[in-house]
């Protein structure tokens, strides 16, 4: 699965307003430490503290002893992280937040994990203080279903204090193979999940230029080399690749005049959803539509059909989630869903949401199997020893392992309409056994390409 979400560095410096992050931040800055409000929910959502397949990953029990930073005999201090308090694009992520608040407000509910409680810190980093929402991350005991803009700007820092990580996403090529971090999709930099464009081929077998535009930022602009070069091992020519400024999308007919004109038949952007608003827009003034547009996870997003309407057409998305509009189908699913609605005030529900209630999933089960014997060194190890995770039945399972690492191969179709998203297994047929997602190994490119991060020093060695 494509979790290296370098667009939410390009949405995040936008000018134009972030789809789907209308929320505004409401949590602790960066240096603060005051953790997030516990409520009360539904008794329906917390009996047992099961959740899906996973049986009492939350609960009562006699763990004990202060045995690693941020953890004592009662509660264990965790941070998360996202960008919902800058000013540029306000509620950034917020649904990170929002996920992490209804995690602790259930886990806790059913006993905490193992009878310690669990206290969330939200460590705002406003886009720019990523480092010092770092720093005060550093004295609990782990960071625990974040996303950052610009994350590259506290791997330093987060490994030199040892700080243990299992993030929602990772936007930079620095942050994704950093250490000390178990990741509920892998991402390794080397390998991307490309299906929503063998998608395209299935929908449209004859067409083979593809048009490509890509935020102008650095973690952004290496996912479009990337999918780029993953394009090209499928067959396609790109003959229209274009970055386009961090600031938004000014004359978005410019770019569609532009794409007609280079003969572009499949369309595809690495960047924020807003920017697609404007050209689907531009596209139904000038009458004209490339045959089959796809877009990666983070186009998953209510606000991107509503925002659109009528100008959506030949429009698919990918993702390696069970949709929310298959939950009746899928109980962890609904039971996910349940639980965001049962919080107060509610939290935002979103295919990021979801990613962060996975991230929040393995580190409660890695707490878990650690015991008393809950230390980072063996958090990450417990989280790591995952081979068929499934985040408790909310995706077909991956291997955690942080030793070769592979990027998920499974991912589902979803048409997209001014109605909103509807599964369409009409392409990239389910594989056997796998629900309704196609696993094809087909479905994950091996670039050839160094994308190698080299912001970390030489030699550097994270402690822990």
């Amino acid at each position: 699965m494509k979790t290296l979400r370098a667009t939410a560095a390009f949405a995040a410096v936008s000018l134009i307003a972030v789809a789907g992050c209308s929320r505004s931040g409401s949590s602790s800055s960066g240096s603060s430490s005051s953790p997030s409000a516990t409520t009360a929910v539904a008794a329906s959502t917390t009996t047992g503290g099961d959740f899906g397949t996973l049986k009492a990953v939350c609960g009562p029990g006699h763990a004990t002893g202060a045995t690693a930073p941020g953890v004592s005999n009662t509660e264990i201090d965790v941070s998360t992280m996202a960008d919902p308090g800058n000013t540029a694009a306000p509620g950034l992520d917020q649904e990170l937040f929002d996920t992490a608040t209804a995690f602790m407000t259930w886990c806790n509910a059913a006993g905490g994990i193992l009878g310690r409680k669990i206290v969330v810190h939200d460590r705002d980093a406003k886009l720019f203080y990523v480092n010092q929402a770092m720093v005060a991350a550093c004295s609990d005991f782990a960071l625990v279903g974040n996303g950052e803009a610009f994350d590259s700007a506290g791997v330093t820092t987060r490994l030199k204090c040892g700080l243990p990580e299992i993030p929602s996403y990772d936007d930079s090529s620095e942050a994704t193979e950093a250490p000390l971090k178990v990741q509920p999709n892998p991402n390794p930099i080397e390998q991307v999940n490309i299906g929503f464009l063998r998608a395209a081929k299935e929908i449209a077998p004859n067409d083979t230029k593809l048009g490509m535009l890509v935020g102008n930022l650095a973690g952004v602009t290496t996912s479009g080399l990337r999918d780029k070069e993953a394009a090209i091992q499928l067959g396609y020519t790109v003959p229209y690749y274009t970055l386009y400024p961090a600031t938004g999308i000014v004359n978005p007919l410019s770019y569609v005049q532009q794409m007609k004109a280079a003969g572009v038949q499949v369309e595809t952007l690495v960047g924020d959803n807003s920017a697609q608003v404007l050209l689907d827009k531009a596209m139904q003034t000038l009458n004209w539509y490339p045959d089959v547009m796809v877009f990666a996870a983070n186009f998953y997003d209510p606000n991107f059909p509503k925002n659109t309407g009528t100008a959506l057409k030949n429009t698919w998305v990918g993702t390696a989630y069970y949709p929310f509009e298959l939950s009746a189908q899928n109980p962890p699913t609904a039971q996910y869903v349940n639980i965001m609605k049962s919080d107060d005030p509610g939290g935002k529900i979103s295919a990021i949401g979801v990613e962060g209630w996975d991230a929040w999933m393995l580190f409660a089960t890695a707490v878990k199997a650690c015991g008393s014997n809950l230390t980072r060194a063996c958090l990450l190890q417990q989280a790591a020893d995952q081979p068929n995770w499934t985040g408790g039945g909310i995706k077909p399972p991956v291997n955690t392992t942080t030793t070769n690492r592979q990027a998920g191969p499974c991912l589902l179709m979803l048409k997209v309409t001014a109605a909103g998203f509807s599964p369409d297994t009409s392409v990239l047929a389910p594989t056997p056994g796998d629900g309704p997602f196609n696993c094809d190994p087909a479905n994950v490119a091996h670039l050839k390409t160094n994308y190698e991060p080299t912001d970390l020093p030489a030699g550097f060695s994270p402690q822990i």
